[in-house]
């Protein structure tokens, strides 16, 4: 229309180009990532330690007749054949695999030698081959391990995929899960999912501390464009030139720039704020998989807290040792039908540390002491000692008697206390005391860093 101003279509102000573009996203939980998190660095150096802490001293074997008798006989031959299959490792391997994906997958191979029917191979299925769910299911699937569906008659089936690309899944029937009972689901759940975040966390925070180092050589800069010419996405045009530039922007490397470009740097400071984050993270794995973790605080703490830690940590093991002991136990029933063991039962017993002596029993041995509310022989069997037998008991009573008569005194004074014991010592026997009492506290405080 005549008068009217034409309108420019020429690109005009600054557009800055950013070289950046590390940011953190939340993960994904599938069995991608899970498989991922299992190899972790943190998580499989906590996973080993906290197995070699529950995993101590091997198992025992005991048959039961319907009487409830051992049988010592059979009991023989089962722990021969479990040593035939290895059932040790294999057991460790089932712990591992449940806490890392909730369930443990084995195929158990049972032949008939010499007229017996006998286990003579335990074949672990790798959890992450029933990732994908099997054709045409239209029923429940376990949220991770798809391939772990309920089948239409109500029956859990289990579909693995072998390592070929392209492979569909197959049924296996003969298989026997090992889980925690306590853990839901047909697949159970695996305990690494609440780890996936932070374990996210600490690859973003390790990729943005490499960064870092790298920065400080070539930081990080903004192109700043001054009325650009050419589309953005021509290859020639202005902006394209300064993506370029910033994509293959190193400490070797130099470019010309054009006359309508000048650079913004961002003077990065090369702080520990990244790797303060990361030994933050670090200590909430850690603690993840420490069973003392609920008594841990800031700096030190009156009296310490050693031995609540260890109480805590035995039942821990001892819980763990019940359910893989449950889990494996009816593996052999088998056995029992197929040879013609009516009532016959196995339980399986997995080795324990000797238990150290708790604070509270240390306590309580004290109290009946002094209170004269327990017997000897009760008060040791608080210590962890053996009873004492009635002639035993005699002459220790006489040795009692001897001490109730303190130096200078007359017979009939009051008894000896726990407090009046340990002013009796001479001097050299005071350091011995003192050496073995700061021996034993060094010692405590070794196992609860080493269950660290």
């Amino acid at each position: 229309m005549p008068g009217k101003k034409k309108q420019s279509n020429e690109q005009e102000g600054d557009v800055y180009v950013w070289s950046g573009g590390l940011y953190y996203a939340k993960p994904v939980v599938n069995s991608d990532t899970l498989l991922d998190a299992i190899g972790n660095k943190y998580v499989a150096d906590s996973l080993n330690k906290l197995r070699s802490m529950i995993f101590v001293d091997k198992y025992e074997i005991e048959v039961l007749d319907p009487e409830r008798e051992p049988d010592k006989e059979l009991q023989t031959r089962l722990m021969s054949m479990a040593e035939s299959i290895r059932l040790w490792p294999k057991m460790q391997m089932a712990w591992v695999d449940e806490f890392g994906w909730g369930v443990s997958p084995w195929n158990p191979v049972w032949e008939w030698v010499d007229g017996e029917y006998v286990l003579t191979d335990l074949r672990r299925l790798p959890p992450e081959s029933f990732a994908s769910q099997a054709p045409g299911a239209s029923l429940y699937c376990d949220e991770i391990l798809k391939g772990i569906c309920l089948g239409k008659s109500g029956e859990v089936e289990y579909w693995q995929t072998s390592n070929m690309i392209g492979s569909a899944p197959k049924p296996i029937k003969n298989i026997y899960p090992v889980k925690d009972p306590t853990s839901p689901g047909m697949a159970g759940r695996s305990k690494i999912i609440p780890l996936l975040p932070i374990i996210s966390m600490l690859n973003y925070t390790w990729r943005a501390q490499m960064q870092k180092v790298n920065r400080i050589g070539a930081p990080n800069i903004f192109i700043k464009v001054t009325n650009p010419i050419g589309l953005p996405s021509d290859t020639n045009s202005d902006v394209s030139y300064a993506q370029k530039i910033l994509n293959n922007w190193g400490k070797d490397s130099a470019y010309q720039l054009r006359e309508n470009m000048t650079v913004e740097n961002v003077n990065p400071q090369d702080n520990q704020s990244a790797l303060q984050t990361i030994q933050q993270l670090e200590r909430s794995i850690k603690d993840y998989f420490s069973p003392s973790s609920l008594f841990k605080k800031e700096g030190d703490t009156l009296g310490g807290n050693a031995g609540a830690e260890k109480d805590l940590t035995d039942l821990y093991i001892s819980g763990q040792h019940t359910w893989i002991e449950d889990a494996f136990e009816p593996l052999f029933d088998t056995y029992f039908e197929a040879n013609g063991y009516e009532g016959y039962e196995l339980q399986i017993h997995i080795g324990k540390t000797a238990p150290s002596l708790s604070y509270v029993e240390e306590v309580q041995a004290k109290l009946g002491f002094e209170t004269r509310t327990m017997s000897p022989n009760e008060i040791r069997a608080k210590l962890g000692m053996i009873p004492l037998s009635p002639e035993e008991m005699e002459e220790t009573a006489a040795a009692w008697q001897v001490m109730n008569v303190p130096t200078g005194g007359t017979e009939g004074s009051s008894p000896v206390t726990f407090k009046d014991l340990e002013h009796q010592p001479g001097k050299a026997e005071k350091e011995a005391i003192r050496k073995i009492k700061k021996a034993q506290d060094e010692a405590v405080e070794e196992i609860v860093r080493r269950l660290e």
